[in-house]
């Protein structure tokens, strides 16, 4: 599996590159001086080389042994997925089911029973994709709901996306109200998916 990460900030980078060992640091591909996540993303694709890649903040922690539980998660999981991720969400009569099991901002998020499970998105914090070039990130999403978009582009060509037991660490330090260019890209996928809303994300529902 590749990891990459789009980093804008390195000493964020250097402390949460500390967990699992057993990831060799060859796997890592760096993106640096990108303002486009989803353009940072799809520029690294063609630079990696395992059967799977994972695509992450640079705020998240990989503990030993998360590498191992993937795995034996994938190997749950029947073939033909589009996306993978720890947190997620799956709209049920309108309501929104959080589905995933991480330590977000030094709280508990989610819980183990019952993953993997089925999602209709999942957060951006981190995803999981084959490396087939069957999907890519929407650069117009900018730095939000990319992954909502991939996930929505998967179900689109028939894959489920699921949020597995891969317990991790979100050290992120944002929180509270949302930025403007968030409603920017809630209108471009409003706007993109006019067709078929609502979609949860773990966010907001886009509707």
């Amino acid at each position: 599996m590749n990891f990459v990460i789009a980093v804008n900030n390195e000493k964020i980078l250097k402390e949460n590159r500390k967990g699992d060992s057993s990831i060799s640091s060859s796997l890592y591909i760096i993106q640096r001086k990108y303002k486009n996540i989803p353009k940072a993303y799809n520029d690294a694709i063609s630079k990696c080389d395992q059967e799977y890649i994972c695509f992450l903040h640079q705020d998240v922690f990989l503990p030993g042994g998360w590498l191992y539980k993937v795995r034996k998660q994938i190997k749950k999981i029947p073939d033909g997925w589009g996306v993978l991720g720890v947190a997620g969400v799956a709209l049920r009569d309108n309501e929104k089911l959080f589905l995933g099991n991480i330590r977000d901002r030094g709280c508990q998020w989610g819980t183990n029973l019952g993953l993997p499970a089925e999602v209709d998105t999942l957060d951006e914090l981190l995803l999981i994709i084959k490396n087939d070039g069957t999907l890519k990130f929407d650069e117009g999403t900018k730095n939000h709901f990319y992954g909502a978009d991939i996930c929505t582009q998967a179900k689109l060509q028939g894959k489920k996306c699921y949020a597995i037991d891969a317990y991790c660490h979100h050290n992120s330090i944002h929180g509270g109200e949302l930025p403007p260019d968030f409603w920017k890209s809630f209108e471009y996928m409003k706007n993109k998916y006019k067709d078929i809303l609502p979609i949860g994300t773990t966010c907001t529902v886009v509707q």
